[in-house]
């Protein structure tokens, strides 16, 4: 792999993001900051996508094909994203200075109550930190829709301190990059 490339799967398909100058013939996505999408077709071979750009394959029927969406998995993450290298103890400490006064103060039997509702598609959401999390102290986020300090369009989310059991504000999804709306409102 190309020094800097950044290696992950999209679909079925595996993928890198490489810094440009290592791809010469590529097209520019809206969002590359830079990068290259490049994926790897049956043989191995790796190919640079640009919007619509199909690649033949010797051998194989069909092409395979880079939707212009695909642009965006070599974006770099904004400065607040779940992507950063931040941590989280780091986020919260920031995130109390501007979200100091938010406050989810349901329980999770409320909110497992309210995520159960499979009619709701504003109902809150939660899942696990991954790699951002501190064991036995930072392990889940919670996103609602339905907060004080959320958005329209925009949850407010939080992260459940273990410890003192609350939930510690921690920024607006449109910053964070944990939910992905656009799949929500299907």
């Amino acid at each position: 792999m190309p020094p800097g490339s950044q290696a992950m799967s999209v679909g079925c398909y595996r993928t890198r993001c490489t810094p440009r100058a290592d791809a010469p013939e590529y097209q520019a996505f809206e969002a590359d900051e830079g990068y290259a999408l490049e994926i790897q077709d049956p043989v191995g071979a790796w190919h640079t996508c640009s919007p619509s750009k199909n690649i033949s394959v010797p051998g194989f029927v069909g092409v395979l094909t880079c939707p212009a969406a695909w642009g965006s998995f070599c974006a770099p993450p904004s400065y607040d994203s779940i992507r950063g290298m931040r941590t989280i103890p780091e986020r919260l400490m920031e995130a109390k200075s501007k979200y100091g006064d938010c406050r989810e103060e349901r329980t999770w039997a409320d909110l497992t109550t309210l995520q159960m509702d499979l009619t709701n598609p504003m109902k809150p959401r939660s899942g696990g930190l991954g790699k951002l999390m501190i064991k036995d102290k930072f392990e889940v986020w919670l996103c609602c829709f339905d907060n004080a300090c959320s958005r329209p369009n925009d949850p407010f989310c939080y992260v459940f301190d273990e410890e003192a059991f609350i939930f510690a504000p921690w920024g607006y999804n449109s910053e964070l990059e944990i939910l992905d709306l656009s799949a929500m409102q299907r």
